[in-house]
């Protein structure tokens, strides 16, 4: 099967945030765009495994620091459903994502509070 699209997976190893500890019971606990922790309906789609990867490299001290060095991740590719194709509105989201990520990979500027 075809790879769609790219997330970026986290499993915490102490306790969650209240705001995912749900999402992380379920193992749906995501990298945002934005650079935050998040559940499935705000997870980054990015449209490659190297950006999806180069994103993660950018983040992953801060996920270190904030949530422990044992913080484990994994660039998930999700793939489609034989004979359906991604909508417009899917599509605008990957290349939306992936443009962000690529915006805070180039300027640096990884806090979610801030655009690049």
């Amino acid at each position: 099967m075809e790879i769609l699209y790219y997330s970026i997976r986290l499993k915490l190893q102490q306790a969650a945030p209240v705001k995912v500890a749900y999402q992380q019971e379920k193992g749906e606990l995501f990298l945002s765009a934005d650079g935050l922790v998040a559940g499935f309906n705000r997870m980054a789609h990015l449209e490659s495994r190297e950006l999806a990867e180069r994103f993660l490299e950018a983040y992953m001290p801060r996920l270190q620091k904030r949530y422990g060095a044992d913080v484990q991740v994994e660039v998930f590719g999700w793939e489609g459903i034989p004979g359906r194709k991604l909508s417009q509105r899917e599509l605008a989201r990957i290349k939306s994502d992936s443009d962000m990520a690529q915006k805070r990979l180039e300027t640096g500027i990884l806090a979610a509070n801030q655009k690049p």
